[in-house]
């Protein structure tokens, strides 16, 4: 989660994901969703689905950073703790993107395994967008990433 006195780290982490995920969104559920829609339908805009799935990771992230600084067992930064909190986000991340599919394409009749493709897909990206948006939080101007 990006932290800090810097807000462009934020901004430039926040923009990273949402590229990220908007991408996710038109390349990858877009296609899954037409092929189960009707003739009629239209799925929703992957730049809003983008935004959607960037808003909910602000808000999860966020709650699950106090989290994460509030108990001391996991603050203490040693490296298997941090691998383990990594482990803890896979949870998060099935619930954040089955929230995602639900509010946003829950229209839509995906089969489950499809849904679970997709699910395991977003958890793959955003843990690789978590990496980019780091290097951007580092490199761009401003930028300050803590944790």
């Amino acid at each position: 989660m990006p932290a800090g006195g810097r807000a462009l780290g934020f901004v430039y982490f926040a923009g990273v994901k949402y590229a990220g995920y908007t991408a996710y969104c038109a390349w990858v559920i877009q296609r899954a969703v037409r092929k189960v829609a009707d003739a009629d339908a239209t799925p929703v805009s992957p730049w809003l689905a983008g935004a959607a799935r960037t808003l909910i990771g602000v808000v999860v992230g966020a709650a699950v950073s106090l989290g994460y600084w509030a108990i001391p067992f996991f603050s203490t930064h040693d490296g298997w703790m941090t691998w383990l909190f990594f482990g803890l986000l896979i949870p998060v991340r099935v619930g954040e993107w089955w929230l995602l599919l639900r509010w946003i394409y829950g229209g839509f009749s995906l089969q489950d395994s499809t849904r679970w493709k997709l699910i395991a897909g977003g958890i793959g990206t955003s843990f690789g967008l978590d990496g980019l948006g780091i290097v951007a939080a580092f490199v761009l101007p401003g930028g300050l990433w803590v944790c």
